[in-house]
């Protein structure tokens, strides 16, 4: 879903984009829910609001840091935006971080604490550091920066306090779409595993996730067949077959819908 973007970019190449930005009077409008295939870290600093990844919802303190996976969808719901919203978003592929840190992005933990002490002068310091140094060198100073808070958070205390479910429905569906991504699914059968009726099952997906819920499912079909091209060396056409498409035409428009290119090119 393409939205207007407010943040700040102070660092941005193919793998990895730098944003710290602080608003003293917020649009809602600009947070509506959206994926990318990075990872992202979400640091909260101040502002009222909540953070909603999939059908979980953390309500924020100032200092809380999420680690959103890789094509998730999320947005901050903000509660009063008459409060300034200041927050970092770092967001990052895989690739850019050390494989002795790679378990700390699968485990699902969530939130961590953003020590004040100990990180805000290492922000600052890569912050002043990015608006002189080459693009090369810059590239190194923030893989550095993001290692080293990705290799304080796994010795960081987490909150004790889980998250709010965005709604029982919205769990069942997301639950079946993944138990039943790799078949041809449809409005219909998507119906017949969850047993909830088809105008309810696309009322409440809209209206919680802000996309349509066959969108839904095509975006995530796609960006599955985009890892398997590119990380397995599977082909588009098997990609396609993994996936429960009935026919390769289908799967090549909507890959170069979402991606952009062909899938010959990933």
């Amino acid at each position: 879903m393409e939205t207007s973007n407010p943040l700040n970019i102070l660092y941005a190449s193919k793998n990895f984009q730098f944003a710290h930005t602080a608003e003293p009077a917020p649009h809602r409008e600009d947070y509506y829910r959206h994926n990318h295939p990075q990872y992202e870290l979400y640091v909260f600093f101040e502002g009222n609001a909540k953070f909603v990844v999939e059908d979980r919802v953390f309500h924020l303190t100032p200092d809380t840091v999420l680690l959103i996976p890789s094509r998730a969808y999320h947005y901050a719901a903000l509660q009063d935006s008459a409060r300034p919203y200041d927050r970092l978003v770092l967001n990052f592929e895989r690739s850019f971080v050390f494989p002795e840190l790679h378990p700390l992005l699968d485990s699902g933990n969530n939130p961590y604490f953003w020590d004040s002490k100990k990180y805000t002068p290492l922000l600052k310091d890569a912050e002043r550091c990015l608006s002189q140094y080459k693009s090369r060198d810059g590239a190194l100073l923030v893989q550095l920066f993001l290692n080293r808070l990705l290799l304080e958070m796994k010795y960081s205390p987490q909150s004790i306090s889980a998250p709010q479910m965005l709604n029982p429905a919205i769990t069942q569906i997301l639950s079946c779409i993944n138990e039943h991504i790799h078949e041809p699914l449809s409005l219909k059968t998507i119906s017949e595993y969850t047993f909830l009726n088809q105008s309810y099952l696309s009322q409440i997906f809209s209206s919680y996730m802000k996309i349509g819920l066959m969108d839904y499912v095509k975006q995530k079909k796609i960006y599955l067949a985009e890892d398997m091209i590119r990380d397995e060396g599977v082909t588009p056409t098997e990609a396609s077959r993994r996936l429960g498409f009935a026919d390769y035409s289908t799967f090549y428009r909507l890959f170069k819908k979402y991606l952009k290119v062909n899938p010959s090119d990933k």
